[in-house]
């Protein structure tokens, strides 16, 4: 789970509900369920995952399965790293 910290820094500093602490929330729970994740929170996550760790997102890669839990998107940046 090599990305889960910056992601974890990322939607504490991104996402607009303060009501949910980010410490609390499992790399399992489905953020947009948790109140954590919108579309605007996903377009910014985009693009932090594009300039944090140097991948390139193509149009198929837009899934939600791909951001819905920090598993999801660890899974999804080392795939597309690798």
């Amino acid at each position: 789970k090599v990305f889960d910290d910056k992601v974890r820094e990322f939607l504490e500093k991104n996402s607009d509900i303060k009501e949910v602490s980010i410490d609390k929330v499992k790399d399992s729970d489905s953020l947009s369920n948790v109140g954590l994740m919108d579309s605007l929170v996903t377009i910014k996550l985009v693009i932090f995952l594009e300039e944090e760790f140097g991948i390139n997102l193509e149009p198929v890669d837009f899934l939600q399965k791909n951001f819905d839990t920090i598993d999801s998107i660890n899974d999804f940046v080392s795939k597309k790293k690798s």
